[in-house]
C-alpha cells in the first residue's frame, strides 16, 4: 500500500503531521515558560549577590512554576509516545475509553485555538474493539476536527464511548443544531473509505456525531 494510491493513507499522514506539529508547539510553550522562569530566578540570585535580600517567596513561586511545567511536559511527551506507537500493530484489541482520552488530550491545543473546551468521559465498564488502532484514531480525529469547526454555542465538546448490542459506539456531543450528514467533513470520499475500512457507520443525531463500529471484542 502506498500513499500515492491510497487516499486514506495520505490523509493519515497529513493528520499525523498536524497532531505532531500541535504537540511540538505545546512543548515549545512549556520550554518558553521554563526559560522565562529560570531567567527570573537568575535575576533574583544576581541581585542577592549584589547585597539585596533574597526574595524567598518569589523564588519558591518560580520554582513551583518550573515544577508544574516539567510535569506538564512529561504528560505531553507520554501522550506523544502513545500516539506514535499507535502505528505499531495492524490489528489489536483497543480499549476505546483510553483511545478517546488520548484523542481528547491531543486535541486540547486545536480546540483551545477555536475557543472550544474538549473533554472525554471514561466508560463505566471497559469498551474494547479488535481493530487497527491508528485508523480508529483517524476516524475519531476527523470527527473531532469536524466537531471543533461546528461546536454549539456552549463551545463544549464531550467524547464518550459505550457498547450497544453488537456495536461499539463513540459519541461526540455538543455540536450545532441542524447539521446534515453531508456536512460531516471536507473530504467525504476519504471519510467514506476510512469508515468502510473500519466498518464504521457515521451519523449525526441532534447535536451528536456518532461513530458505530459493527464488530467489537469482549
Amino acid at each position: 500500500m502506498t500513499t500515492d494510491h491510497d487516499p486514506v493513507a495520505t490523509a493519515g499522514l497529513q493528520i499525523f503531521g498536524r497532531i505532531l506539529a500541535s504537540i511540538s508547539h505545546e512543548i515549545k510553550n512549556v520550554l518558553a515558560v521554563i526559560r522565562e522562569s529560570t531567567g527570573l530566578m537568575e535575576d533574583l540570585l544576581a541581585m542577592h549577590r549584589k547585597g539585596m535580600p533574597l526574595d524567598v517567596e518569589k523564588l519558591a513561586t518560580l520554582a513551583e512554576r518550573v515544577r508544574r511545567q516539567t510535569g506538564r511536559a512529561d504528560v505531553i511527551v507520554k501522550d506523544m509516545n502513545r500516539f506514535a506507537h499507535s502505528v505499531d500493530e495492524p490489528m489489536e484489541v483497543v480499549e476505546v475509553g483510553e483511545l478517546i482520552g488520548l484523542m481528547a488530550a491531543l486535541g486540547q491545543r486545536p480546540a483551545s485555538m477555536k475557543g472550544v473546551s474538549l473533554s472525554a468521559e471514561a466508560p463505566e465498564t471497559p469498551v474494547t474493539v479488535l481493530t487497527n488502532r491508528f485508523m480508529l484514531e483517524l476516524a475519531v480525529w476527523t470527527g473531532l476536527e469536524f466537531a471543533m469547526a461546528h461546536a454549539g454555542h456552549e463551545k463544549s465538546l464531550v467524547l464518550s464511548a459505550k457498547t450497544s448490542g453488537p456495536e461499539t459506539v463513540i459519541l461526540i456531543d455538543g455540536l450545532q443544531e441542524g447539521l446534515e450528514p453531508a456536512d460531516s467533513g471536507p473530504n467525504p470520499e476519504v471519510l467514506a473509505a476510512l469508515d468502510a475500512r473500519l466498518g464504521i457507520t457515521r451519523t449525526l443525531e441532534g447535536r451528536t456525531l456518532i461513530l458505530r463500529l459493527k464488530h467489537h471484542s469482549r
